[in-house]
């Protein structure tokens, strides 16, 4: 703990310099602060360090670097026991990752709110919602046809399970559809039109 404190106290001092200050050197005993916090169990501080590095990041246009940061504190936070914090940090990605284009990350670190949403915070609605924003933007990605598959399905699957039977019944059918469009998919397709005609029943 006290060598974290004093890695991030040197990294704010660096970034204090009027002259001659060292980006990549801040960056570094961030980095350093944050695995000895994370050492230390204190999973808010170290992701306080992460959230400093994606600034440090954005101000030297690396947006990639920024975005990985975020992903960092999320995660970070996701396995302090604090869900919330990790759906902000991660959400703060997701914005970047969108802003340049990289659509599959976008949908992955979605995907990710997603199951934070649902199995940790518990709210279907936010959760459906993220698998949404996850499938809008996999279909913005040219090579997400699979992805777009699983968030489709996630979505019925969960609706099912929350009693919304006529839109599971609705994606799943959608999904079957999905699934004829390629030889190789062509298979699945009777299972998601039978999981459609039990929610029916």
């Amino acid at each position: 703990e006290r060598k974290g404190y004093d890695l991030r106290q040197q990294a704010e001092k660096e970034m204090k310099k009027m002259f001659g200050r060292d980006i990549d050197t801040a960056q570094e005993l961030y980095q350093r602060a944050a695995t000895q916090y994370k050492l230390g169990k204190l999973p808010d501080e170290a992701a306080e360090c992460y959230y400093s590095m994606a600034r440090l990041r954005l101000a030297d246009d690396d947006q990639n670097g920024a975005a990985g940061a975020y992903v960092d504190a999320g995660e970070t936070l996701e396995l302090g026991s604090n869900p919330e914090g990790a759906v902000n940090a991660i959400n703060e990605a997701v914005e970047i990752y969108k802003e340049t284009g990289k659509f599959d990350r976008a949908g992955k670190q979605l995907l990710k709110i997603a199951d934070l949403f649902e199995n940790k915070l518990h709210e279907s609605g936010k959760a459906l919602q993220a698998f949404s924003d996850a499938f809008d933007v996999y279909s913005l990605d040219p090579h997400g046809t699979s992805s777009l598959r699983k968030c489709k399905e996630n979505m019925a699957m969960l609706n099912a399970k929350v009693g919304n039977l006529d839109k599971a019944a609705e994606q799943f059918v959608e999904l079957g559809t999905m699934c004829t469009e390629k030889n190789i998919t062509k298979f699945h397709a009777k299972g998601f039109y039978m999981k459609a005609i039990f929610c029916h029943l």
